[in-house]
């Protein structure tokens, strides 16, 4: 799961907040991209360690739209207050970090980007004989006339 630090910047009595972000993988970047499209990015560079960091900024009208946004993230947000100290605010992503994986092609939960558009809703299983849906081969009646004409 992905961490972010984030933190408030008040510029002209407007609500700023930034997300930072230490990632080791391209795959990692191309999540955060993806999911932060709306937001802009202000800093990028290189740790000592080889990760990269992303830095991204957008307005929000008031503190409650920013918990709003942090409640429905895919990414574990410790906010920053003024005396430098971490809060990790509750997100979906620390909602579910133990109980639900999320897809980082299509930032769904509950699968992962191995299986994404491989996953059969419930109920839905097709047949390989006759093609036809809500059952499989071993229930599907074609194949039983064919096997009882074959014996």
């Amino acid at each position: 799961m992905l961490e972010a630090a984030a933190w408030k910047n008040l510029v002209n009595e407007k609500h700023y907040y930034l997300l930072q972000f230490e990632s080791g993988s391209s795959k990692d970047v191309d999540m955060i991209q993806k999911t932060l499209k709306d937001w802009q990015q202000t800093g990028f560079g290189f740790t000592n360690k080889g990760t990269e960091k992303l830095i991204f900024r957008k307005l929000f009208e008031n503190t409650d739209q920013w918990l709003l946004w942090v409640k429905d993230s895919p990414f574990i947000v410790n906010e920053i207050d003024k005396e430098g100290k971490p809060n990790r605010l509750k997100t979906a992503a620390v909602t579910n970090e133990k109980t639900k994986r999320i897809c980082s092609k299509c930032l769904q939960s509950g699968h992962n980007s191995a299986t994404c558009g491989k996953v059969k809703p419930p109920g839905k299983n097709k047949c390989k004989v006759c093609g036809m849906l809500g059952h499989n081969r071993a229930t599907c009646a074609v194949f039983k006339r064919q096997n009882k004409s074959q014996q």
